[in-house]
């Protein structure tokens, strides 16, 4: 498998993911008991998919499980390598069901490629609105912008000066553009970037005139003819 399709770039995350999991879990080896060979067998699925396999897996077998026999080793290989290669891609939901993944470690360990067990899609929709808001309000703040509730306290419209002179909004308005403070409602000025009137050469307006007229004449001497070639043709 080429290292830089797609596939293999989620190989490695989900791989790169279970790991840190279970070294949270666990520690640099799993448990010799059933959860233990669970979760071995997790790991292994990734690996199964990927480049040298055949060398890669019984590695992380001496890595993760030291405790384990060869023989035992040997049967877990052939069973992944008998699994139908649908199986050795579990989607996010299922193998956080099988993990029991909850969303306090997907959250802390960045566990992308793995759905919590405890949310349901709705749920991680608004968990990821609500992050996506907090992450664009740090921005604006880092790039001096005010918060909402800053904007709204210097706000014209929530201070309502119009109020206190004993007149309208649109009035109010109107006279601070008439006094040049800006602060008026209406369309935006137009600003030219630049305005100046440039004289045509004569020779060229001359030019110009007589490729005009000579348009105008072909337009006249063809439309002459097509009544000469209507005659002919009948």
């Amino acid at each position: 498998m080429t290292p830089n399709t797609r596939t293999e770039r989620l190989r490695r995350l989900r791989l790169g993911n279970l790991r840190r999991l279970f070294r949270h879990r666990y520690g640099p080896v799993l448990p010799d008991d059933d959860a233990g060979r669970a979760d071995l067998y997790e790991l292994l699925l990734p690996i199964s998919i990927g480049p040298h396999a055949g060398i890669k897996m019984p590695k992380a077998i001496e890595v993760w499980a030291p405790w384990m026999k060869q023989d035992e080793a040997g049967a877990l290989i052939d069973q992944i390598n008998r699994t139908p290669i649908w199986e050795h891609k579990p989607s996010g939901a299922e193998l956080g069901r099988r993990l029991r993944l909850t969303n306090a470690e997907r959250q802390w360990f960045k566990l992308w490629t793995i759905r919590p067990h405890n949310m349901g899609k709705e749920e991680l929709a608004a968990q990821r609105r609500t992050k996506d808001r907090e992450r664009k309000r740090r921005q604006r703040r880092q790039r001096g912008g005010s918060s909402r509730i800053a904007y709204l306290a210097q706000s014209k419209s929530r201070q309502k000066p119009w109020e206190k002179q004993g007149i309208s909004r649109r009035t109010w308005y109107r006279r601070q553009s008439q006094i040049g403070t800006g602060l008026g409602t209406g369309p935006s000025a137009l600003k030219l970037i630049k305005a100046e009137d440039v004289l045509v050469p004569l020779e060229k307006l001359r030019v110009r005139k007589e490729r005009a007229m000579g348009d105008v004449t072909r337009d006249r001497a063809r439309k002459a003819e097509e009544p000469e070639k209507q005659r002919d043709r009948r």
